[in-house]
């Protein structure tokens, strides 16, 4: 899961879903992926953020491996896309 700002949720959804096809077409990961990663989309909706949801199912002894690329390749994606990540307002302290 990856929570954006709501404005920019349709870029932040084209970057993540050229992220996971990338992992899925990168062959270094191949017998690690048991199904192409993907997108499925809007999990939740806040205030003033969306979250994204992205599944892969995995041999489960690379699990971690997997995640933490897929992890580095969306942030590079929505760093590419001028997306950051969704930081809730701070609420004061009275």
């Amino acid at each position: 899961d990856v929570e954006v700002p709501w404005r920019d949720a349709d870029r932040a959804k084209e970057a993540v879903a050229r992220a996971a096809k990338s992992l899925g077409d990168d062959a270094s990961w191949a017998d690690a992926l048991l199904d192409p990663p993907r997108l499925i989309g809007i999990e939740k909706l806040s205030g003033g953020g969306v979250t994204l949801r992205t599944i892969v199912r995995v041999d489960p002894y690379r699990r971690d491996d997997v995640a933490r690329d897929l992890r580095q390749r969306i942030k590079l994606a929505l760093d590419e896309a001028g997306v950051s990540i969704y930081v809730p307002p701070a609420v004061p302290v009275a």
